[in-house]
């Protein structure tokens, strides 16, 4: 589960990211346009305004220590979590090794008597 929660957490921190990165490219593509035009458009200059102060912003969010620390602490919880499955899983076959032990045992006692040498008949068998 809690891998589950990383994962999902590396990904709105991922898109987060490319929602900024594609702010940024259309951002600069606004002023780019809006230079080669000269109108001089507020319009313009305002969206450009909002495009950056919203990149920053999202930058300072994903780059915050909270964030980090954050994330930090999930991945540590999930290792300690992989960490314990592991353990569980080498005591599951180190028990299922004692269980086939034993059941190999019983099983090389109950073999038929022809196979022993002992009492040979003329069945074929031995």
């Amino acid at each position: 589960m809690i891998l589950f929660i990383v994962f999902g957490l590396a990904s709105i921190i991922g898109g987060a990211v490319s929602v900024a990165a594609n702010v940024a490219s259309t951002g600069a593509t606004v002023s780019a346009a809006s230079a080669q035009t000269d109108a001089g458009n507020s319009a313009i200059n305002s969206l450009s305004q909002q495009a950056q102060s919203a990149i920053a912003s999202i930058t300072a969010a994903a780059s915050s220590p909270a964030a980090n620390a954050d994330a930090r602490q999930a991945a540590d919880t999930a290792a300690r979590t992989v960490a314990r499955a592991s353990w569980f899983s080498v005591a599951a076959l180190l028990v299922g090794a004692v269980i086939a032990l034993g059941a190999g045992g019983l099983g090389f006692r109950h073999q038929p008597a022809v196979e022993s040498g002992c009492c040979a008949s003329s069945s074929g068998y031995a």
